[in-house]
């Protein structure tokens, strides 16, 4: 798992290098950053939900842990419950949802919340990090608005290792994969925003 979340890492930071080619100042070296995690995580972390069929939702590696279905909806609460802490708009509303609710409606459910955290990310520069972001974490942290990006973003590296653990226990092939099986990260990027290859959504028995 920690092979694909720096799989991932490394895209991210490909991205940077492009994005950075074109741009003449580094003031806001971290926010800059975040703004290309929270799109790059957003768009495998959908794809990896979306790879996963509906009736694997109620999957579960072990009956102790949460399902797919679960971990969509945490994953989706998580970044609403993070994000409204660097915005005053208010975050979506997933009261009505739990892990058994369809598919469909989870994987909107984690669209809208990346969504949510795009924009609450893309207000921010470095200038503001300092600032409370109101709340404690683990009751003991103070949180700024800095820890509360640190914060997400480890959780996306998390968030997305553990996606890519259920999908490669039901013989599917996660997004970071398709670095692994295709032309390389650019590759990889370019697909972000297009079909998934036929390689993408079936059983694979590749060791990456």
């Amino acid at each position: 798992m920690k092979r694909l979340g720096w799989l991932v890492l490394i895209a991210t930071f490909v991205a940077l290098t492009a994005s950075a080619q074109g741009s003449a100042g580094t003031q806001n070296s971290i926010t800059s950053m975040l703004k290309q995690q929270v799109v790059l995580y957003g768009k495998v972390q959908v794809m990896a939900a979306e790879l996963m069929p509906a009736d694997k939702y109620s999957y579960k590696p072990t009956p102790d842990v949460r399902s797919f279905g679960e971990l969509t909806l945490h994953i989706a609460m998580f970044n609403n419950e993070m994000c409204a802490r660097l915005t005053t708009a208010a975050p979506p509303n997933t009261s009505g949802l739990k892990g058994s609710t369809s598919k469909e409606e989870l994987v909107t459910a984690l669209k809208v919340s990346f969504d949510y955290c795009t924009k609450a990310i893309g207000a921010l520069d470095d200038s503001t990090l300092g600032q409370p972001a109101g709340g404690r974490f683990f009751g003991d942290l103070d949180l700024t608005r800095g820890t509360t990006l640190l914060i997400l973003g480890e959780d996306w590296y998390v968030h997305y290792g553990t996606q890519a653990l259920y999908l490669r226990l039901n013989g599917i092939l996660p997004p970071s994969g398709l670095i692994m099986s295709a032309s390389g990260f650019f590759y990889f990027r370019g697909r972000l925003g297009g079909d998934m290859p036929p390689s993408a959504s079936g059983p694979t028995t590749s060791s990456h």
